[in-house]
């Protein structure tokens, strides 16, 4: 749950993010048919929709959040063996901080959002014959989202490749 500078860029076709904040109103009698005279808020929930193309670069990465947290891949140079076993006796799961906004130059006038503390939710991988493997992943946060006018890090566009879907 703890800040981060980020260290990727996350490639998606489809995104969204939803922010709730809960109310909290006490009960109060004072002789009145209204229910609640004091609003309080409660607690901020930050989820993040995202799917489009699964790549081989951003596969592991999902497995991280969703699956089980592995560190490094066994194999010399590119060709890398990731092994990803859940344990039902250990909470390795990572998390992420995200940082977003609608423009590559943020500022104070159009300022972008931090959140940490994101956990995977859901992850679905979809193969199909002669088509790229899709993915979706919902991740959610109890953190609360904080204002940025400049982002963290120096993170550059990758070269990407898709998973085919051929041979499944």
């Amino acid at each position: 749950g703890t800040s981060l500078t980020p260290t990727r860029i996350i490639y998606f076709d489809d995104g969204s993010h939803s922010q709730d904040v809960a109310t909290i109103r006490p009960a109060e009698k004072r002789a009145s048919y209204a229910e609640a005279f004091r609003a309080y808020p409660g607690i901020e929930r930050n989820s993040f929709q995202f799917s489009g193309p699964l790549t081989f670069e951003q596969a592991v990465w999902w497995a991280n959040l969703h699956v089980k947290a592995v560190a490094a891949g066994t194999g010399a140079g590119a060709d890398k063996t990731w092994t990803f076993s859940p344990s039902l006796t250990t909470d390795d799961l990572k998390s992420a901080t995200l940082q977003f906004g609608y423009a590559d130059s943020i500022g104070a006038t159009l300022p972008a959002w931090e959140v940490p503390g994101c956990l995977g939710e859901e992850l679905t991988i979809d193969w199909a014959k002669d088509e790229t493997v899709k993915f979706a992943s919902s991740l959610m946060t109890h953190k609360g989202a904080t204002q940025l006018s400049a982002f963290t890090g120096s993170l550059s566009d990758v070269v990407t490749i898709d998973a085919p879907g051929t041979g499944t």
